[in-house]
């Protein structure tokens, strides 16, 4: 544990550094007389929004404060119309390790509402990832990505007693493969579809293609602590707009658009029907 106080000097330069990386405005102070920092504003630029880039900040932050054994804390607050409110803040402090400080968390140094206190291991293991080139189209986390689509309009079944497909705990959204200069199978519709930060992960981390423990649905849940549109949520609050999964044979498998908008179809009258 840090047994002094930390200074401006310490939290001026940090946020310097940080400016100077992301399109962000911080404001944090060291907390007087105390190893401790208040984080009072993260303020992504409007035109960057829904990129994640809040919560690389957030784990640039709690990885700075566990390497020199700072206490971290803060006050959730929403800023009004149009951003998050206070118990989505508050969820998502939750995921780098906040806590409310109350009952038997209650440190009465701070008068803050939730503390971070340094962590031996600062974040959860990072996401698998992977990446694939299919039909001329590079599929990459968080890089821009176009490709041609096609879609089974029909309904999925509903899911079986054992969960065979683990439906119960995929994210919701738009089902799609990818066929590059293929036609779709009868009955199914095509079209076109851009993804701006997809995230890029083996559908099986031990290389079947199966559901269980390793699957891309079992690992995004477990990750996350959520299931069906939450999970979706939590993608979403990390900026991404797809998951794309990708096989041991070196093709793309599942794909789930999270992000409507990022269909476009020869037909518009059929973007309802993609969206049951």
């Amino acid at each position: 544990m840090r047994a002094y106080d930390v200074t401006l000097d310490e939290t001026t330069a940090l946020v310097a550094d940080l400016e100077s990386r992301y399109p962000v405005d911080l404001w944090i102070h060291p907390v007087n007389r105390l190893p401790a920092v208040r984080i009072s504003t993260i303020r992504v630029q409007h035109d960057r929004n829904r990129e994640g880039i809040g919560s690389q900040v957030m784990e640039e932050l709690t990885r700075w404060a566990d390497a020199n054994g700072s206490v971290l804390v803060l006050t959730p607050a929403s800023q009004g119309r149009g951003f998050p409110s206070k118990t989505k803040l508050k969820s998502w402090y939750r995921r780098f390790g906040f806590v409310p400080n109350k009952g038997r968390n209650k440190d009465y140094l701070y008068m803050d509402t939730m503390i971070r206190r340094p962590q031996a291991k600062a974040n959860p293991t990072p996401l698998p990832t992977s990446d694939v080139d299919e039909y001329g189209a590079r599929f990459v986390t968080g890089d821009p990505v176009t490709f041609r689509f096609a879609r089974n309009t029909q309904k999925a079944p509903p899911p079986s007693s054992e969960d065979r497909f683990q439906q119960l705990i995929e994210p919701t959204g738009i089902y799609l493969l990818h066929i590059g200069p293929h036609r779709p199978p009868h009955g199914w519709t095509s079209g076109t579809a851009t993804l701006h930060r997809p995230l890029v992960l083996p559908f099986n981390l031990g290389g079947y293609h199966r559901y269980d423990a390793e699957s891309w649905k079992a690992v995004l849940s477990n990750y996350y602590g959520a299931k069906g549109k939450a999970l979706t949520n939590r993608l979403r609050e990390d900026g991404y707009d797809a998951v794309v999964t990708t096989g041991s044979g070196g093709g793309t498998e599942e794909i789930v658009v999270l992000e409507p908008s990022a269909i476009s179809l020869s037909n518009p009258g059929l973007r309802r029907r993609l969206m049951r």
